[in-house]
């Protein structure tokens, strides 16, 4: 068996997600690709958008009642004097590979998620979402300057 041919994709889901992402990774500059990624949890975003309440713990169950219909984990927002923490855990995606190409690619796309619902809610210019630490199942992020 070849080791260097990767698993084939088990549906047409994942199979066009995992083509797709590979295209857009093999034809535009890195940069390209990271705004192509942001770019799409901007418009994840704007489909569910949040209501502004000016309670984390109600920004945190709203956002919880988006990702669980979803299949996409969980988040728990906390506030620290550098920003605010994002810790969003992942669970299995159903019909799509555990070790596919998209789980690189999430946590890039919920950078832009939480970045576009932070703004939405009033976060200044200066305030933005980076990317803490990925060990392909919970996502670290903290939203500030």
């Amino acid at each position: 068996m070849d080791h260097s041919t990767p698993r084939a994709p088990t549906n047409v889901t994942s199979l066009l997600l995992e083509l797709l992402l590979t295209e857009v990774r093999e034809t535009a500059q890195p940069d390209e690709e990271l705004a192509f990624h942001h770019s799409i949890g901007f418009q994840l975003a704007a489909r569910y958008p949040l209501q502004p309440t000016g309670n984390l713990e109600a920004v945190e169950a709203e956002l919880n009642d988006v990702f669980q219909p979803l299949g996409l984990g969980t988040v728990r927002l906390s506030v620290a004097k550098d920003g605010i923490h994002i810790r969003h855990r992942l669970l299995p995606v159903d019909g799509l590979e555990q070790e596919g190409t998209w789980r690189a690619v999430l946590p890039r796309v919920l950078q832009g998620a939480y970045d576009a619902w932070l703004r939405s809610l009033g976060s200044g210019p200066k305030l933005h979402t980076t990317i803490v630490s990925n060990d392909g199942f919970t996502f670290e992020f903290r939203h500030g300057a």
